[in-house]
């Protein structure tokens, strides 16, 4: 039986208007593969302000996770003003279902 090894974090910078803000992942990954899987992330702002954050669950069957998702974020900017843009996956995933958008707007 595997276990899952200890929590690590990613940290990812963006920048809206010269203002920045950072993308904090929690995963959770299983010792001896590859498998890993986002448990929650947080939008934090320059102040270390959690803006917005999510949570999933994780659950383990047969050794392996049940379902992993994966996050990621870019900004964006335009004429009225800019944001992030969030997407994320989780696998395996319901026939016709999408990933996970979640946007983040700042002018």
């Amino acid at each position: 039986m595997r276990h899952s090894s200890p929590r690590t974090s990613n940290l990812q910078a963006l920048l809206i208007a010269l203002r920045t803000f950072r993308l904090l992942t929690h995963v959770q990954r299983i010792k001896g593969t590859t498998d890993e899987t986002v448990e929650r992330w947080e939008l934090r702002d320059a102040n270390e302000h959690v803006v917005y954050r999510e949570s999933y669950p994780v659950a383990f069957e047969n050794g392996m996770f049940e379902s992993t998702v994966g996050i990621s974020a870019n900004s964006f900017t335009t004429k009225q003003g800019g944001g992030i843009l969030i997407h994320g996956m989780e696998l395996p995933s319901a026939p016709d279902r999408g990933g996970l958008i979640t946007t983040a707007p700042r002018k």
